[in-house]
């Protein structure tokens, strides 16, 4: 019988244990994640936010976040926030809001784990690692065959161009979002490829940005201002199995339609 009373006692002081240590789980979740908040819709230009932010401090975003382009209010992008930083699953959006771009998940505002990059046919061409900084698919695409690159401080052939994190299609989206066809190009008609060089080093970090080849008419300078807003986020080429500088060119089309 005092065998048993103890294996009774045990188990009971046991389930309190796990009862107290759930207590204080719920506790920290309700003190992060129940605090009041409110809904806040900020519009810039074509650009519009809509998130939850804290009623004792407004500036501070917490919970669902969505933001939108365009005149008709694209969706491109929806996550979390959690006491001002990014937080959870992300997911970024083609334009037209419908189809998925790239996921993943951020931690106190970094992206970590696997992310997934897809395109406009809801195909996966990418996944990249962020927490190992490891590229672990990277289907070829026609966005990348436009793509030149060359090894810097080094004879040995590339094994592997530079690639932008998220794919080639996040790049040429980020130009057609941005670029400005020049006034002066569309009164004489100017039209064609601008090549915009610029370096990569092994770091993965874009510099150097120069127009390669131009077309005038204000067309070269604003290419090399589009592709100069691209300068984070890249994967250095590969040669001989180890990360290296090398130098890359990007076309930027002018076409009047």
């Amino acid at each position: 019988m005092q065998m048993i009373s103890f294996y009774v006692c045990r188990i009971y002081i046991l389930y309190q244990m796990k009862y107290i240590i759930c207590l204080g789980l719920l506790g920290i979740s309700v003190a992060s994640y129940g605090q009041e908040t409110k809904k806040v819709t900020e519009q810039q230009g074509n650009a519009k936010e809509q998130y939850s932010a804290l009623k004792s401090d407004p500036k501070v975003k917490h919970g669902p976040y969505a933001r939108y382009e365009g005149r008709s209010g694209q969706l491109a992008e929806r996550g979390y926030y959690r006491n001002g930083v990014r937080d959870s699953i992300w997911t970024e959006y083609h334009w037209g809001g419908s189809k998925v771009r790239a996921r993943g998940k951020y931690r106190n505002n970094e992206k970590v784990g696997e992310w997934e990059a897809y395109d406009y046919k809801g195909e996966l061409v990418q996944r990249y690692d962020y927490t190992k900084r490891q590229l672990l698919l990277d289907k070829p695409s026609q966005w990348a065959e436009k793509v030149t690159a060359r090894a810097l401080n080094t004879e040995a052939a590339l094994d592997n161009k530079p690639v932008y994190i998220g794919g080639w299609d996040a790049v040429f989206r980020t130009v057609g979002m941005n670029i400005r066809y020049p006034a002066l190009a569309l009164r004489t008609g100017i039209q064609g490829d601008v090549r915009v060089a610029f370096t990569v080093d092994a770091d993965g970090k874009a510099s150097d940005f120069r127009v390669a080849k131009g077309i005038g008419a204000g067309c070269d300078e604003e290419s090399l201002r589009v592709i100069s807003l691209i300068t984070d986020g890249w994967f250095p080429a590969q040669a001989g199995g180890q990360p290296v500088a090398s130098e890359i060119e990007v076309p930027v089309s002018f076409s009047i339609k």
